[in-house]
């Protein structure tokens, strides 16, 4: 019969240790193949799929030394293997238990068992450290009690430490008060002392520490607890301190780098609040925080051990496990008995009543303390005394000095002393309690800049508020008690609109998100709109998480940006309109160039025909066309504002008339002009030009009132003010007028609008819909002519606006005929320079200039005239020349020419001046000027009157034609 296999041991084993608390894994003793591993195998050292055991347990690259392979198993199957490890990568350590198993196929395999015995390791070292620093203060100790010198404690001390933190140590002890540290020489080793001295060359008994303010042990003393410096400077500074100072920086490196230090730790020593020395430690490699903590202890049980050595007391061991503790401790430590009567007192206590422990233990309280204090302070004794419960107390003291302290103290009642005895902890809290004070007068200072402040102050907690200021009730509207209630929404007080954006900054506020300012709405109670910006600051009021914030009206501010905005605007407006006054000048002055050709040479014509030839009266017509022409020129310069000032004595009615048709056009529908002019207007002595432009703004004026249409009404009329009429308005003078009436039927003028309708760039239309200048360019014109403009306007009635300007009585300017240009040879008045660029123009000038008597030398640019002026330089008498040239302007080739010829006369003459410069020029210059088109009669004046004036060599310049201004 087969033999039946017994069931197999592995899923046994895998079911038992899945859930085992320790890490749990079996391996094959050959190959060390892991064959199962627990989860809390996984857990400790991760996945192990495809591993072998001392790689994955251990980090090794090779089996480890402890493993025993299969034999041992053979040997014997019920042996145990028990060991302890670490694993370097983790720093943690597992004990080890170990026996041979038998698996599924039959082979021996390796069970293993890891238990984690990281914490029971960490325990054993702070026992064993803890253990030897016990033992050290109790050595120390033992020869206090053995009356042992402090040489041989010191020795005791530097053996000790040097043997536990593997370190060099010194000790350096005060020698002169607290100024000095000197090294004690039973801390340094002979060897070490002989060693160290060849190095730095000099003996170390000299070694002294002086605290001054920027030594690094002054800073150690002034920090009371051991200090760790690592930096090679400060490593540097801290052995150049310690070394005699005739030692060079260079024998100080030595010795450090002979000792390879890259760590040093100064342990203060402080006996009643006094630095009585140090302990310097130095090696290889840095302390550990553990380390510095066990410094920290054993240096303050040596200092425990100094005071007894120095005291010379014998102390017993019950007043020693209290004295350990009272004793370094900062707070005041003291024991009363029932009667008042001090039993104990600490160093901080003595410290503070600037006495010693003799001179105040075994007195009452009423002797020590004034009576008011010593009073209470026996009724809290004596109720806890009573009681056996433990009570905290806060009082205000006199210290010895005088000087005003707060303790706050915990009172105990104690029985191993004496019966019914209290023992009080008392910690100085006189700084909080100043600081608590300074916070109080902070939040008052707080509260009085803030209700001074012109900005609305507020703190918000996110549902309510706590502070506001008086500007926020000024603003707002809302009282201080509506706004803390606890009902209020503050949504009521955020414009509809910025309500989204101020929930979303207040949640990303208390998120401890920093916010910038940002700018909002508010709606006053009244329902106002104020424009602010807001900045908001988290902080802690009354132990709560909340909003400080400050909120700044900038409604003006606001105004006054988007009045900026308007005028930069009406800005870009102007130039618009200057930009198309330039295109306007460049149309008309290439237009009046070809009248001027076609008026000349018609009028040369007319003179080779007889008046009663049928050409006759066509050429005629055609001179008459062109002078309506020019008319249209002239009008089309109103808009570039490019026609020089010329005043001439002409009828206002003509005026008008004349730009009917071009206003008409202008409005378009659905407006209407009615003319309604005098019968017998008196003349005005003016720019013509100028007038029509007031005109035309007027009524572009009158039409914008009128968004639905209407009429607009142009009325001359003669006016004579008297004086009782003159005092009807401030600008009104005595005198005959002429008065340009424009009136509309729109929406009329309100009170305050009329005080500023005149003034640069205000408008009362829509952004981008006007500039703001016609009326002030009107104004000025008028002014300019010792004129003014009274205006009379009824809101949603129309307005009415009146030009009175000064008539004239002179006698009109005449205009020489056709038939009186003279048709014979004259006699021969001198030689002219002509220079124009246009043909036809430069063809008819010279014509008719030699008509005139002239022997003209004709030019098409600057470049050909000067060849010819510097053929015949002397013999011109005069030079005609057009202002804008091909290659140059006439104005600079005048003013090359005068320079060598002072003689010459000039006539400039333009179909539109280019800019308000040239014009200014052509007045400095004292040029006669003649505006395009012109025909032979205004030509043939212009050049007799140019003639008959001085010449320039005379030293005053000429004076420009038909100009008084």
């Amino acid at each position: 019969m087969a033999r039946q296999s017994s069931p197999s041991p592995q899923p046994m084993i895998c079911g038992f240790f899945e859930e085992y608390e320790h890490p749990v894994y079996v391996s094959d003793p050959e190959t060390y193949a892991l064959l199962y591993v627990n989860s809390s195998f996984r857990e400790h050292f991760g996945q192990a799929d495809a591993g072998v055991c001392y790689q994955i347990v251990r980090n090794r690259t090779s089996p480890c030394h402890s493993c025993n392979g299969k034999s041992s198993f053979q040997a014997d199957s019920n042996s145990f293997t028990i060991d302890e490890f670490c694993v370097q990568s983790t720093g943690r350590w597992y004990r080890r238990r170990e026996r041979p198993v038998q698996w599924s196929d039959g082979r021996t395999v390796r069970c293993t068992i890891a238990e984690d015995i990281t914490r029971e390791k960490e325990f054993e070292d702070t026992l064993h450290s803890t253990s030897e620093d016990l033992r050290m203060i109790r050595l120390l100790n033992e020869l206090t009690d053995r009356s042992a010198d402090l040489s041989t404690i010191i020795q005791q001390l530097s053996e000790k430490l040097t043997s536990a933190f593997s370190c060099y140590v010194s000790v350096f002890l005060t020698q002169h008060g607290v100024e000095s540290l000197k090294l004690h020489p039973e801390s340094v080793t002979p060897k070490i002392s002989n060693w160290a001295e060849n190095l730095v060359g000099a003996p170390l008994t000299h070694s002294e520490i002086s605290l001054t303010p920027d030594s690094l042990h002054s800073k150690v003393a002034s920090a009371a607890q051991p200090m760790h410096f690592t930096s090679p400077a400060d490593i540097e500074q801290v052995f150049q301190e310690c070394l005699p100072s005739s030692c060079e920086k260079g024998n100080i490196r030595r010795l450090i780098e002979s000792t390879r230090a890259e760590a040093v730790v100064v342990v203060p020593l402080f006996s009643s609040h006094k630095l009585i020395g140090t302990i310097n430690l130095s090696r290889q490699s840095r302390f550990s925080d553990k380390e510095l903590n066990r410094l920290r202890a054993i240096s303050s049980q040596l200092v425990a051990v100094l005071g007894r050595l120095r005291s010379k007391e014998a102390l017993r061991m019950s007043e020693a496990k209290y004295r350990a503790l009272a004793e370094s401790a900062r707070d005041m430590i003291f024991i009363v008995d029932p009667a008042g009567y001090l039993q104990y007192a600490n160093t901080t206590c003595c410290a503070v009543m600037h006495a010693t422990s003799e001179s105040i233990i075994g007195k009452r309280l009423s002797e020590i303390f004034p009576a008011s204090v010593s009073r209470r302070q026996m009724e809290n004794i004596r109720e806890v005394s009573s009681s056996q419960e433990p009570r905290t107390v806060e009082a205000e003291i006199i210290a010895a000095d005088g000087s005003p302290r707060w303790l706050s103290t915990l009172l105990v009642p104690i029985n191993d002393i004496g019966p019914a005895c209290v023992m009080g902890i008392s910690r100085d809290i006189t700084k909080r309690i100043e600081a608590e004070n300074t916070l109080r007068e902070s939040e008052e200072k707080f509260r009085s800049l803030a209700e001074q402040s012109p900005n609305m102050i507020f703190i918000f907690d996110g549902n309510r508020h706590f502070y506001m200021n008086n500007r926020i009730e000024e603003l707002l509207g809302y009282s201080r008690e509506e706004f803390y209630a606890e009902d209020f929404d503050y949504q009521e007080i955020i414009a509809p609109e910025s309500r989204p954006l101020i929930r979303s900054l207040l949640e990303r506020q208390f998120s401890g998100e920093k916010v910038p300012p940002f700018e909002h709405a508010l709606i006053a109670k009244n329902g106002r709109r104020i424009d602010v910006i807001s900045s908001m600051r988290l902080i802690h009021f009354e132990g709560k998480r909340a909003v400080l914030g400050t909120v700044i009206d900038i409604t003006e501010q606001k105004k006054t940006r988007r009045e900026k905005e308007q005028m930069q605007a009406q800005l870009v407006e102007a130039q618009k309109m200057e930009a198309i006054g330039t295109l306007t000048g460049g149309i008309a002055h290439d237009f009046n160039n070809m009248i001027t050709g076609i008026r000349g040479f018609t009028q040369l014509a007319l003179l080779e025909v007889e008046k009663d030839n049928p050409i006759h009266d066509d050429l005629t017509q055609i001179e008459q066309v062109t002078r309506r022409a020019g008319t249209l020129t002239r009008q089309l310069l109103l808009f570039s504002r490019r026609q020089p000032i010329e005043l001439s004595i002409f009828s206002p009615n003509e005026t008008v008339i004349g730009l009917e048709k071009m206003l008409t056009r202008l409005i378009g529908e659905p407006y209407a002009i009615e003319c309604r002019l005098t019968e017998s207007p008196w003349s005005l002595h003016a720019d013509q030009g100028k007038i029509e432009q007031i005109i035309m703004n007027l009524v572009v004026n009158a039409r914008d009132a009128m968004p639905a249409g209407g009429k607009i009404i142009v009325e001359t009329r003669n006016i004579s003010i008297t004086g009782k009429r003159a005092k009807r308005s401030a600008d009104a003078r005595e005198g005959n007028y002429v008065c340009l009436r424009v009136t509309d039927e729109g929406v009329g003028i309100d009170r305050t609008t009329l005080g500023r309708i005149f003034e640069p760039f205000f408008t009362t239309k829509e952004s981008m819909q006007g500039t703001g200048l016609g009326l002030a360019v009107a104004y000025g014109i008028v002014k300019q002519h010792q004129g003014w403009i009274h205006v009379d306007s009824t809101p949603e009635k129309g307005s009415s606006f009146a030009v009175y300007l000064p008539a004239y009585f002179g006698e009109p300017e005449t205009t020489r005929l056709q038939d009186q240009i003279v048709t014979q040879a004259m006699q021969n008045k001198g030689k002219v320079l002509l220079l124009e660029d246009e043909k036809t123009v430069c063809d008819f000038g010279q014509r008719a200039l030699e008509m005139a008597g002239f022997d003209v030398i004709a030019s098409r640019s600057i470049a050909e005239a000067q060849l010819k002026c510097d053929e015949c330089r002397s013999e011109f008498v005069a030079l005609f020349s057009d202002i804008v040239l091909p290659d140059g302007n006439g104005i600079d080739f005048a003013d090359h020419l005068l320079s060598t010829m002072s003689h010459l006369k000039v006539l400039v003459a333009s179909g539109y001046l280019p800019d308000q410069h040239t014009w200014e020029r052509l007045k400095a210059h004292g040029y006669r000027f003649i505006q395009k088109p012109y025909d032979m009669a205004q030509l043939n004046a212009r050049m007799d009157e140019l003639l008959s004036t001085e010449s320039r060599h005379s030293g005053s310049r000429q004076s420009t034609a038909g100009s008084s201004r």
